[in-house]
């Protein structure tokens, strides 16, 4: 079992990364979803799929980008864990309930 180097989302933010997933996964990289830190968004490679992340800055919001993206036809399990995943890397701890 690979270990991954666990990075901080402000530390993901706020490095000069090529690829914000390398910097999470060290030797693995998402297939599916990237972060484009000159827009600040993530996106959609199957179909350049675009959500800035100001568009994300209540909990609601980021429940209904999930919801919206889980009735797209082209959507598949595996985008999905990886748009969710970074989304929660992405977005300050203080905005979800604990």
């Amino acid at each position: 079992m690979k270990k991954f180097e666990v990075i901080s989302a402000k530390d993901l933010i706020n490095k000069d990364f090529s690829d914000i997933t390398m910097a999470y996964y060290k030797d693995k990289k998402y297939e599916h979803v990237v972060y484009n830190k000159k827009n600040k968004s993530i996106v959609i490679k199957l179909t350049n799929y675009e959500i800035e992340l100001s568009r994300c800055k209540t909990s609601k919001q980021c429940l209904d980008w999930i919801h919206q993206l889980s009735e797209k036809t082209w959507m598949s399990p595996e985008m999905m864990f990886e748009f969710i995943d970074i989304l929660f890397r992405l977005i300050p701890d203080k905005l979800w309930a604990f």
